[in-house]
């Protein structure tokens, strides 16, 4: 190559950054409607990137980040509360990292790499949330630019939580770890219902004893009403509000709190058990009386919990 190509080249490059520089200089003054409407309407690549890149749409405590931010801080905390996961559930990093890789595409990938990549895309998600943001427009005559600003930012929020939700469910169907039905057979019946795949039909069939008062299979609806017990003990399947996963954010219900305050939970709940069927444990330490065993099991949980033993 000679100089002169060399200088051509050089300046082709320059040339190059500039207009980068440019476009995006351009792009920060476009409120987050008007970088919808360029993703939307001209599946325009730079629109995106600069959107993915640069704006801190999602409020999370008393931070905001941008969407692939917001994702690796979900991932890292397992998704709490958006996704319920049970104890026993196998291979869940695994999954997670699915969910993860899943969502962040769903809201990067144009249609028009489909000839590169598989899908889902991210055209019919911002087409979705610019449709429900035009509607919000019309119906409430908004015209406070800061107002569409909030607006926009609940409504990808509410998607980014709802499509969190889809992909894990995705992944569990793909990886046939979900639900499947199960005939609960009782003397009067049988009910239909949806049993976790994880879990044994015989343990299942004795947790619904147990957890389940007076079913009646003559009654329609009785699916429904053990199905939300199932559901709020196992994990549902329903979309989540993104209100109520934002309460559940705060630091007051932070899930590290919540598992600090589980083995406390779990000695007291041992410690009655036990002293309250005093009659069935061995006479020598039956003699003791209820109140040194209660006091001798608070003591052993304890050491167990704090890793003292």
């Amino acid at each position: 190559m000679n100089i002169a190509q060399s200088n051509i080249s050089n300046n082709n490059i320059q040339s190059n950054k500039t207009i980068a520089i440019s476009n995006d200089n351009a792009l920060k003054y476009l409120s987050t409607i008007e970088l919808l409407r360029r993703i939307v309407e001209d599946e325009d690549r730079l629109a995106l990137n600069y959107f993915l890149s640069n704006r801190k749409v999602i409020q999370f405590g008393k931070a905001r980040y941008s969407i692939p931010k917001f994702l690796q801080i979900m991932r890292s905390s397992n998704f709490y509360p958006i996704i319920n996961t049970h104890v026993h559930e196998k291979h869940l990093d695994e999954k997670l990292d699915h969910v993860y890789d899943r969502t962040l595409q769903k809201f990067s990938i144009l249609k028009t790499n489909k000839g590169f990549i598989d899908g889902p895309f991210c055209n019919r998600q911002y087409e979705v949330i610019l449709r429900k943001l035009n509607e919000h427009l019309n119906t409430e005559n908004v015209r406070k630019q800061i107002e569409i600003e909030i607006k926009s930012e609940a409504i990808i929020k509410q998607s980014i939580y709802r499509h969190i939700n889809y992909s894990w469910l995705e992944v569990c169907r793909s990886s046939n770890r979900l639900y499947k039905r199960y005939r609960w057979e009782l003397p009067t019946g049988t009910i239909e219902l949806k049993k976790p795949q994880h879990i044994d039909g015989r343990f299942f069939n004795k947790w619904l004893t147990e957890h389940v008062e007076n079913p009646n299979p003559e009654d329609k609806s009785e699916k429904y009403r053990i199905q939300k017990i199932i559901d709020d003990w196992y994990g549902s399947l329903n979309e989540v509000d993104a209100s109520k996963i934002d309460y559940k954010l705060k630091d007051s219900n932070d899930p590290a709190v919540e598992i600090e305050k589980y083995p406390e939970n779990f000695a007291t709940m041992k410690k009655t058990k036990k002293t309250s069927n005093i009659e069935i444990l061995r006479p020598s330490i039956r003699s003791i009386g209820k109140h040194k065993i209660f006091a001798l099991i608070k003591t052993i949980l304890e050491n167990i919990q704090y890793d003292e033993l």
